[in-house]
């Protein structure tokens, strides 16, 4: 959406917020992987330790799924909605990559 619709700024700050969220779950889930490898490693309670972070994770993604599925009725229904410092960021890549300058 980002690319084929260059003029309503709605759409553009919805999907740049979805892409800024997007983002931070790979890095989050890339981290988790690696700190899970890493903990494996570790022996007698590297196994429990990994086990115990991808439980943590599945509960933190399952919270990214559901902001996720809010900023999605959000966008549908017409209100605006920012996330805590991603919806800021969003904004203000809206606002300086506005072509027409307002």
């Amino acid at each position: 959406m980002l690319i084929l619709e260059r003029r309503d700024r709605y759409v553009r700050f919805y999907a740049i917020q979805s892409i800024l969220l997007a983002t931070g779950w790979i890095i989050g889930w890339v981290a988790v992987l690696i700190s899970g490898w890493i903990f494996q490693t570790i022996p007698f309670v590297g196994r429990p330790l990994a086990s115990i972070l991808w439980f943590f994770w599945s509960l933190v993604g399952l919270a990214f799924f559901v902001v996720w599925l809010v900023q999605l009725f959000k966008a549908f229904s017409g209100t605006k909605w920012e996330l805590p410092y991603l919806g800021e960021m969003a904004d203000e890549f809206v606002e300086s990559d506005d072509p027409h300058g307002g």
